[in-house]
């Protein structure tokens, strides 16, 4: 008979788990897609307390989330407590692109290439039933449970819609930052700001084209991000490639 299956609040987001009894005690795991199993002991966590993220329908799950009635990062799998593979969260606006699931494949076999795991942002069980608002809410919680899980963040910092990297992946950086985590960047422009956006200064007064000032520090960010984050000019292989060497100092 199979085992019956359940979904969990883990990481921020919500899994299909199955439950079974083991000689350690009683355990939820799933399997990913290279069949490795993610095992949650309830051993390991109080009965009680383990309850309140197994829920036997997905509607519930969510729920739980969007009403506030768990913290959805407070659940870890085992193997995410792992520290021999580092885990780098892709940050960047690539997630909006038509070709995103091409490039979350792309993206984490070149991880892989270095010897990491790439954790691709929102990559949870479908979230279609729910209202756009709602969405928006699992996605947060989701993102925000990979940051947690993860060793390092590498971030495209690149322009998006504008001169400055994407709002969201900024948040992310600093959300990084704030719980400690190694931070890298990529961006295709070294320049620094002056130089890159002095063709819309006003050459008598030195103001930009909105009336103000450019900070003028010869980063090519703005210094909230090039001061704690190591800034690599080129992609995010060579982003990889400088991580490596870092690393292995």
């Amino acid at each position: 008979m199979e085992a019956k299956e359940y979904f969990i609040v883990v990481n921020g987001g919500i899994s299909k788990c199955k439950k079974r009894v083991t000689n350690k005690g009683i355990e939820y795991f799933k399997e990913s897609s290279q069949v490795k199993q993610f095992v949650a002991y309830e051993e390991d966590i109080h009965h009680s307390f383990m309850q309140d993220f197994i829920f036997e329908n997905k509607e519930d799950a969510q729920k739980s989330i969007l009403n506030n009635t768990i913290s959805p990062t407070a659940l870890k799998w085992k193997e995410d407590l792992d520290q021999s593979i580092l885990k780098i969260y892709l940050a960047g606006f690539h997630v909006f692109h038509p070709e995103s699931l091409t490039i979350r494949t792309r993206m984490i076999n070149l991880c892989e290439k270095y010897g990491y795991r790439g954790l691709y942002p929102s990559d949870n069980e479908p979230i279609d039933n729910l209202q756009r608002e709602e969405q928006a809410t699992m996605i947060f919680y989701s993102n925000e449970g990979l940051i947690r899980e993860c060793d390092v963040i590498v971030a495209n910092l690149n322009p998006f819609r504008g001169n400055e990297p994407d709002s969201g992946t900024v948040f992310e950086c600093g959300l990084g930052y704030g719980l400690g985590k190694k931070l890298y960047g990529y961006i295709d422009n070294g320049q620094s700001m002056k130089e890159r956006l002095s063709a819309d200064v006003d050459k008598k007064t030195g103001l930009y084209k909105e009336g103000m000032f450019i900070e003028d520090f010869n980063l090519p960010l703005n210094l909230m991000l090039s001061i704690p984050m190591t800034i690599v000019v080129g992609t995010l292989e060579d982003c990889l490639e400088k991580m490596a060497e870092d690393t292995a100092i």
